[in-house]
């Protein structure tokens, strides 16, 4: 049994364009806003400061691009290569990717609000949240056995996944653009520490205190 005592930090990438536009994603590729580029680096500025307690071995990211470019200032900063994943990718979702969520909330007004309202719930032509989270699980488990502590930079639909399966529901909990929710592992158990920190929050903190 593994008994080292790692840390996982999963990292929503930053605000994309389809973000700002409020454009449903999934698999549909944008890249980052120039406030996502910022945030992007604050953050990798937030990892860098704390690197010699926080001891980052592996950094990992979605294969989409706005993952990928929310990891690169962190790999930059932290001296670390970019371990690409396809498994992290976003929920699939059909037909809607790539639509103003106003179009979608007007002419599927129903099923919309029915997804709004639970983040478990997907209409037919989704990938459903079950599978989703069984990917990112399986995911998460070959991490957590990697020597050293590990931070994956995903997107807010998977991170959902993984903290509903530890804590029984994330209806409550909205994800913001380069929010960080923190994992220990102990003895192989998973346990939720922190959920939806946002770095350049921290940094601006410790800036202030200077």
């Amino acid at each position: 049994m593994d008994s080292e005592d790692k840390t996982i930090w999963l990292l929503r990438h930053a605000e994309s364009e389809a973000n700002r536009d409020c454009i449903i994603q999934g698999h549909f590729d944008t890249e980052l806003t120039d406030k996502g580029e910022l945030q992007a680096l604050q953050t990798a500025i937030h990892f860098h400061n704390h690197k010699d307690k926080l001891k980052i071995q592996n950094l990992f990211s979605s294969d989409l691009k706005r993952a990928i470019s929310t990891a690169k200032p962190i790999a930059k900063k932290l001296g670390l290569k970019i371990l690409i994943e396809k498994h992290l990718r976003e929920a699939h979702f059909g037909k809607w990717e790539g639509i103003p969520a106003k179009e979608i909330s007007q002419d599927d007004k129903e099923i919309y609000k029915k997804w709004k309202n639970s983040k478990a719930w997907r209409p037919e032509w989704c990938e459903s949240f079950e599978e989703l989270q069984k990917r990112a699980l399986k995911k998460l488990t070959e991490i957590s056995k990697l020597k050293g502590n590990s931070l994956v930079v995903t997107h807010g639909g998977l991170i959902h996944s993984i903290l509903a399966h530890y804590l029984g529901s994330s209806d409550n909990i909205t994800l913001k653009n380069c929010s960080i929710s923190k994992l220990k592992i102990n003895n192989s158990q998973i346990n939720i520490e922190e959920v939806n920190i946002v770095a350049s929050n921290l940094l601006k903190t410790e800036l202030n205190n200077i």
